[in-house]
């Protein structure tokens, strides 16, 4: 069994490194035959359509065949197409190539059909995720090491020349000489296919399995009425075209100067990058995938996917560049675990469903192939392809811009369908995991309210100006602040009980400009007081979530002193130091609360060590010091570890009980996107706290055993990372005082943190969302968001609980907010937030929460 394992493995091999090939090919044959985007595409086009037409016939075959002999079928016909990259190479045309390449094609669907079924079967039912993953990591080791190679010995023997000085039989005599290197290969190719076929069918014996059931094409369809089929169909198809689109455009979108500016032999190389994260990303998750929930992986890769295509498409240079690459690692594991969750419990029909759902990667034809989809260039029929190179050198340098344009967006916009997509799919499939364990820190940490938006940078409140007294005020340097915050909840499903609550948050500040006070540059001062009250839905309701459902609760509801510090800037504005009583969460890894879940609230550290960093309302003493040139900053810390901060009274500050000192640090680059100068922040920054610390899981014990009775390990010291993009993609800005402020349009962030895992027990927070200004006509100050989120429990502290009790994994929120600005100074956002597996217990009902977040500026 495990030789078998191990031979269908080398196929995967194979045919992901001849598919990928066609990504070398591609700017070859272009420049070869002075082909548009449109008409060189249709490569792909080639390669992609015999998957959709002959899918269902091919599962047809292997039903009949069997497995064995459909792989064997399946090797013959691609060594076939290979063979006939011979006599293409001596044609001196485009359409030979496109005819080899469908039939080689059509060998690769066999290959697929009756391979990726039969790994899934080859063991334990339970494994099989982990297992296709693990195939497919093999499979991305071919489009790894195969397109590097290609590149070398394809586009890296190229010999540059002005194809318009060349005659007809010169021309010809050029392109044979060019494409004789390309039939080499693929003869190759072919020997290589026709001993591996040789193999299998020697060894068939050992390749015995249950035969499939043989069934009509009316019966393969009727596959379609089952939720995890049509589901799995619908997601493959996005999948595909998302992820070979990005790959057989990367070589070329590498070769623009708002990227990397690179030659095609360069880009080419650089394209195995882009592969080599697939393998990277395969083998990493046929671990994960034994130890992780498959659809919850899924759906993690998918945004991490999305963010990436985002970030490339709102920024240029390398940043561009390498983002886009990147996809390739979160992108690995989908195929496989879509697959796999799609054609679970499917027995005997287990070749149809697969043949189904392999239909689906007509997608990435439809979606890299798509005519329309180009420059408006028709393309030109067979015999056009060997018009005089002068006309179309002419044509297509005034289609440039526009192919460059289309080139880029086509690239990007087709992934981020690919986010989109695999999660709207992945409930209809997602499986229940083991029950894993809970989470019983301190994780009550709000963040500052966000100040609703403004049409003019007077602050709008409801007593409005006070006669022109506050305008005065503020005019000779004192700006005085009220503001309320409340937040209803209340559970309509999930937890123990139903409850309605309601929580809030008074805030009464000060802002001192010593510049305009005593004419000292530079110098701000401010306090500010908050008192917190109400009560908290989540204790109400037992609701067992990691993070809050009313991200305004906690710290006690009492009286602080929130903010009492002093900021002074220097060098012209390119420095600045801030000391006094602080909140780290308004500096460093800052982030607004707009939303009414915890995962979406303030600074995100905060969320996960609580107990010593210190969100709003609680500060500690502390400095800050910034440096920043006109795009990017770096910052450093240093503030005070005193639990004694967290006490229920009102303080000017602590002077005794420090147990140590916290340091971060962050560097940022804040970029303006286009013509309309539209604003983003990247961030990444981490933090050390020097004070000791109990260690999750071990204790004082010469085996290390987890329970024991004795005292915790102590640690030394505790740290993190983390890493925040945010990215007004669409739409329009305008400055402020205090920075730049989205008009209308949309807005994407990503927030990632990881704390330390010897002494933090949740220690890991993803989250990512839209926010979108204007969206309804007539009502330009709306905005509408939608955010996700996942927290996970560390494994290290759930190793010491009591032998067969449930264990809690990874907790997923999710929350839809609409904000509505009808008057000054009031700010209302009803908002739905479903909470998944809350609290990381598989076994928890997931919790849906109606609330209203509504903000006072008084």
């Amino acid at each position: 069994m495990r030789s078998l394992v191990w031979l269908v493995f080398g196929l995967f091999f194979i045919w992901g490194g001849a598919t990928s090939l066609n990504d070398v090919l591609i700017p070859k044959l272009k420049g070869l035959f002075a082909l548009s985007y449109a008409e060189v595409m249709l490569t792909q086009f080639a390669s992609s359509w015999p998957i959709f037409w002959s899918r269902s016939p091919q599962a047809m075959l292997v039903s009949r065949v069997g497995y064995v002999r459909g792989l064997v079928a399946g090797l013959a016909l691609m060594a076939f197409g290979a063979l006939l990259f011979w006599p293409a190479s001596g044609s001196g045309s485009y359409w030979p190539f496109l005819e080899a390449l469908f039939i080689l094609a059509s060998g690769i669907t066999i290959l697929q059909v009756a391979s990726n079924p039969l790994i899934t079967t080859l063991g334990d039912p339970a494994g099989a995720s982990s297992r296709l993953t693990l195939a497919q990591a093999f499979n991305s080791l071919g489009t790894t090491i195969w397109p590097y190679i290609g590149a070398q010995m394809i586009l890296g023997t190229a010999i540059p020349v002005d194809q318009a000085a060349l005659s007809p039989s010169e021309l010809a005599a050029h392109r044979a000489a060019e494409t004789a290197i390309i039939s080499q290969i693929y003869v190759a190719i072919a020997i290589v296919l026709i001993l591996v076929a040789l193999v299998f069918s020697s060894r068939r014996s050992q390749l015995t399995t249950e035969k499939p059931d043989k069934v009509g094409l009316l019966d393969t369809l009727s596959l379609l009425r089952q939720r995890r089929i049509a589901f799995g169909a619908s997601a493959l198809f996005i999948y595909v075209g998302a992820e070979v689109a990005i790959g057989s455009l990367l070589v070329s979108y590498l070769e623009q100067s708002d990227t990397f500016g690179l030659t095609a032999q360069s880009a080419g190389e650089r394209l195995s990058l882009y592969w080599g994260g697939a393998i990277v990303g395969r083998f990493a998750g046929a671990w994960l995938l034994k130890r992780v929930v498959p659809g919850k992986l899924l759906a993690i890769a998918a945004l991490c996917a999305g963010t990436l295509v985002l970030i490339s498409m709102a920024t240029s240079g390398p940043l561009a560049g390498w983002s886009i690459i990147a996809v390739g690692l979160f992108n690995s594991i989908m195929f496989p675990t879509i697959f796999s969750l799609a054609v679970e419990g499917q027995g005997n029909k287990t070749p149809e469903a697969s043949g189904l759902l392999c239909m689906a990667i007509v997608g990435g034809a439809s979606c890299r192939s798509s005519p329309e989809a180009w420059p408006t260039r028709s393309v030109s029929p067979p015999p056009s392809l060997s018009r005089s190179p002068v006309t179309r050198s002419s044509q297509r340098s005034a289609d440039r811009p526009q192919s460059l344009w289309r080139l880029k967006m086509r690239s990007l916009f087709v992934p981020t369908g690919l986010g989109i997509g695999l999660l709207a799919a992945v409930p209809a499939f997602a499986q229940a995991g083991p029950a894993e364990t809970a989470d019983t820190t301190d994780r009550v940490q709000p963040a500052e309210p966000a100040v609703p938006a403004a049409a003019s940078d007077a602050p709008q409140t409801l007593s409005g100006e006070w006669g022109g007294l506050r305008t005065r005020m503020r005019d000779e340097g004192v700006d005085l602040s009220a503001s309320y915050v409340s937040e209803t909840a209340w559970n309509a499903s999930g937890g123990e009980r139903e409850r309605v609550r309601e929580t809030g948050q008074f805030a009464l500040g000060v802002t001192l400009d010593f510049e305009k006070l005593v004419g000292l540059a530079g110098g701000t001062f401010k306090a500010t007081i908050t008192y917190r009250r109400g009560k908290d839905l989540g204790a109400a309701a037992g609701l067992g979530v990691l993070q809050q459902v009313q991200e305004v609760y906690g710290r006690g509801q009492t009286w602080r002193l929130t903010q009492f510090w002093y900021q002074q800037s220097f060098l012209d504005g390119h420095a600045d130091i801030k000391l006094g009583r602080l909140t780290q969460g308004e500096d460093f890894a800052a982030f607004s609360c707009q939303l009414q879940n915890l995962s979406f609230c303030g600074s995100p550290p905060g969320n996960l060590a609580g107990d010593y960093w210190y969100n709003w309302p609680i500060s500690q003493w502390g400095a800050r010091l910034r440096v920043r040139s006109d795009r990017f900053y770096a910052m450093a810390g240093a503030y005070e570890v005193n639990p004694r901060n967290l006490e229920k009274d009102f303080s000017i500050g602590h002077f005794h009980g420090a147990t140590g000192m916290l340091v971060p640090i962050e560097v940022g680059y804040t970029p303006r996107r286009g013509r309309s100068g539209l604003p983003g922040a990247y961030r990444v920054g981490g933090w050390y706290n020097t004070a000791d610390a109990d260690d999750v899981a071990r204790r004082i014990d010469p085996d290390q055993r987890p329970v024991t009775g004795l005292d915790p390990l102590r640690r030394d010291g505790r740290y993190g990372v983390y890493a925040q993009f945010q990215q007004q993609l669409t739409g329009a800005a305008r400055e402020r005082a205090s920075g730049p402020q989205t008009t209308t349009g949309l807005v994407a962030f990503l927030n990632v943190t990881q704390a330390d895992r010897r002494t933090t027990v949740t220690d890991n927070q993803v989250a990512a969302g839209l926010f979108y200004t204007g969206l309804i006509p007539g009502r330009p100050h709306d905005d509408i968001a939608f955010a996700v989120a996942r927290a996970n429990v560390n494994g290290r502290a759930v190793i010491g609980l009591v032998p067969g009790e449930p264990k809690p994994d990874a907790e997923y929120a999710a929350e839809l907010s609409y904000t509505l600005r009808r008057f000054a100074g009031v700010t209302l956002r009803p908002n739905l937030q479903y909470v998944m597996v809350p609290g990381g217990y598989d076994a928890a009902n997931d919790v849906v929460v109606v609330g209203l977040k509504a903000s006072l500026a008084l």
